[in-house]
């Protein structure tokens, strides 16, 4: 339900798990990570879908942005458009670093 989820979400651990875990294996890749219902590692996130993927700073690994809803989501339309963001937060953070 909504408020066991959102219970879960003020817990930054387990989030933190997940990111890890997923964006650790991916290698070089840039393209946001898409786990769906029971693919989520915990029971609180197994009726929703997660896109994530991560920022970087200076070409490093900075931060992780995602997208948390129902099963049904656009992918389509949400999985570059995270990208985008991803890749915006890395160059305005990147050139803030450099000045």
């Amino acid at each position: 339900n909504a408020y066991e989820l959102m219970e879960f979400l003020r817990r930054s651990e387990p989030l933190s798990q997940v990111f890890k875990k997923y964006t650790e294996k991916k290698g070089t890749e840039d393209t946001p990570n898409v786990l769906i219902g029971r693919e989520n590692l915990f029971r609180e996130l197994q009726n929703s879908s997660m896109i994530f993927g991560e920022y970087k700073v200076g070409g490093r690994d900075s931060g992780t942005i995602g997208i948390i809803g129902p099963t049904r989501l656009d992918y389509s339309r949400l999985i570059p458009s995270l990208k985008y963001l991803t890749d915006i937060v890395s160059r305005i953070l990147s050139h803030n670093i450099d000045d």
